[in-house]
């Protein structure tokens, strides 16, 4: 029996240019909740915009943040795991961005974001929903040495590097850090991007431990995803559900598919392997 439900959100829970959670996952979610089912989401996003789209809809969901670096067990709440980066990767991964011309990164600190330049006037899109929300905590650093220094006693959790054009350098950059740097673990949520975590940090490895927390085995997990970064959580759970739209490297990790984000795949795998086991 189902306990806990562990979802991506871009790609998966959500569909891309909307503001909050679809109806229809909604109300699967929400009944789940009321049987006394966990939720969590678990996201490459910021912990606040997270909370946002889960106190927004009232669902009192986990929180599994930047790929499971930092967690909240209820939305907008105190963080209870936190895994940041070495200081010496950070500076190494750094060094070998400015090394290529075009290319923008960004790194996360709790509510804090660090960014080396601003790429265009919508970059804000692609890092989260509610960055300036009114009310909102998150800080913007556009100057990377002062923003290093405004988080140096938080450490950096999570840090994307994004090449916009295209050119095929992510691949030459993976491939140095799989060579030099052993302290960190590198996966991606998009085909332009790669997010770069502490060794041991991913998304299967938070849903484990909050599963552990929860006094559940990993029997009691369904988790849903889309993309590379989903592919731990997929791999870990007892139900792991990829989207109709996932990569083929996360079809390949779950055991089961849905339907895609855009025709709500998440209330239909949550109906399926949830509410309906529970009717049966």
């Amino acid at each position: 029996m189902i306990r806990l439900i562990a979802t991506d959100m871009d790609g998966t829970l959500l569909i891309h240019g909307t503001k909050g959670i679809p109806e229809p996952n909604l109300l699967a979610l929400r009944q789940a909740s009321a049987r006394g089912v966990h939720v969590a989401l678990c996201s490459g996003r910021m912990p606040e915009d997270m909370s946002f789209f889960a106190s927004d809809a009232g669902v009192n969901a986990h929180i599994l943040a930047l790929n499971g670096s930092y967690c909240l067990d209820v939305p907008h709440g105190c963080c209870v795991s936190s895994r940041t980066m070495r200081k010496e990767d950070v500076e190494a991964l750094c060094q070998t961005f400015n090394r290529f011309s075009g290319l923008h990164f960004e790194l996360f600190s709790g509510n804090d974001l660090v960014i080396n330049a601003v790429p265009s006037e919508d970059w804000e899109i692609n890092v989260g929903t509610n960055l300036r929300r009114p009310g909102g905590h998150t800080h913007i650093y556009s100057s990377l040495a002062e923003g290093l220094t405004k988080i140096a006693s938080r450490g950096v959790h999570k840090m994307v590097v994004v090449d916009e054009a295209m050119s095929g350098v992510l691949e030459t950059i993976r491939g140095e850090i799989a060579r030099s740097m052993p302290g960190v673990e590198v996966s991606s949520s998009w085909c332009n991007n790669l997010e770069i975590m502490a060794c041991g940090v991913n998304k299967g490895a938070a849903v484990a431990a909050l599963a552990k927390r929860l006094g559940l085995s990993m029997d009691q997990v369904m988790t849903l995803g889309d993309h590379e970064n989903d592919i731990p959580m997929l791999a870990c759970a007892g139900v792991g559900v990829a989207m109709e739209n996932a990569t083929p490297g996360a079809k390949a990790a779950a055991k089961y598919r849905t339907l895609a984000n855009d025709r709500f795949g998440v209330a239909e795998a949550v109906r399926r392997f949830v509410l309906d086991k529970e009717d049966a």
